[in-house]
């Protein structure tokens, strides 16, 4: 598998690209197209970009994060060998406008994890994915009323209609912009992140995603940052346990006790502890 087979980048009307040095880069390699359009906003220009694709396997980039030399090679042969998988996700850094590295956001790996992991989304960034163009476009593509939380949207129909996981290595580097669409759209973000949230948790199946931890847990073992990847499950778990309207019977709570032993005591921070602790008081457990 080549590289890449075509570089298409989506000008919306931008007012600080340049678009002279992007022409020139063009002319330099055939397989770059661009495409200079009057401003729609985001979920229109992601939209249009779709339909302007020539290859069914879609990798989404920002133009200022920075990836892995390997990034299309690695989640494109993923895809080819996961035929049920319709979007792969991956292990991102995070960096400041400096240059500083302010740490590793290590994903879930596994399908039903990875969906289970959208209750927080950052674990499924939008510049990290490739995806199947057919199967975004048999879920209806980015939403406009989804807006600014179109990704998580597109995540979560999806997750419903096939398959999403992610690999266990860093192929993005994420620049934190104060000046970038999400930070410019927080509130909008938090509202509706948590209405999709709420979505999600209500069509979750705890007992497939208990079935599939056991597993996970354990592999993660073999993996770079295994101890973060299983206390950001346990953290996706109290997410759950906490905003679910479904009563937690005794014994799956004593189910999910059990889990907590596949991390040693001192990697798992007292906030899982006093969660639980504080779940069984607040809530009616039932028998």
């Amino acid at each position: 598998m080549s590289e890449f087979d075509e570089l298409l980048i989506i000008d919306d009307g931008s007012e600080d690209m340049n678009v002279d040095e992007l022409r020139r880069i063009r002319s330099i390699d055939s397989r770059i197209n661009l495409i200079s359009r009057p401003h729609l906003g985001l979920v229109h220009a992601l939209n249009f970009g779709i339909r302007e694709a020539t290859n069914e396997l879609i990798a989404r980039a920002d133009v200022d994060d920075l990836y892995d030399p390997n990034r299309i090679v690695k989640q494109g042969s993923y895809l080819v060998k996961n035929p049920e998988v319709s979007a792969i996700f991956s292990d991102y850094r995070i960096i400041n406008r400096l240059g500083r590295n302010l740490g590793t956001i290590p994903s879930a790996v596994s399908p039903e994890l990875t969906k289970f992991s959208l209750i927080n989304h950052q674990r499924t960034p939008h510049p990290s994915v490739m995806f199947r163009k057919s199967a975004v476009t048999d879920v209806g593509g980015y939403s406009l009323n989804a807006y600014p939380a179109e990704d998580l949207d597109l995540w979560m129909r999806l997750a419903e209609n096939s398959m999403i996981a992610s690999i266990p290595e860093t192929l993005l580097i994420y620049l934190k912009n104060d000046k970038g669409i999400t930070a410019l759209n927080n509130s909008g973000m938090i509202s509706k992140t948590q209405e999709l949230r709420m979505t999600l948790i209500r069509n979750i199946d705890l007992e497939r995603v208990l079935h599939e931890a056991e597993t996970s847990l354990k592999n993660y073992e073999t993996l770079n940052l295994a101890d973060f990847r299983k206390i950001l499950f346990f953290r996706d778990l109290i997410t759950y346990i906490s905003l679910s309207s479904n009563q937690v019977s005794i014994k799956r709570l004593k189910d999910l006790m059990k889990l907590s032993s596949h991390a040693k005591p001192n990697l798992i921070p007292g906030i899982i502890k006093l969660g639980w602790e504080k779940q069984i008081r607040k809530r009616q457990i039932s028998y």
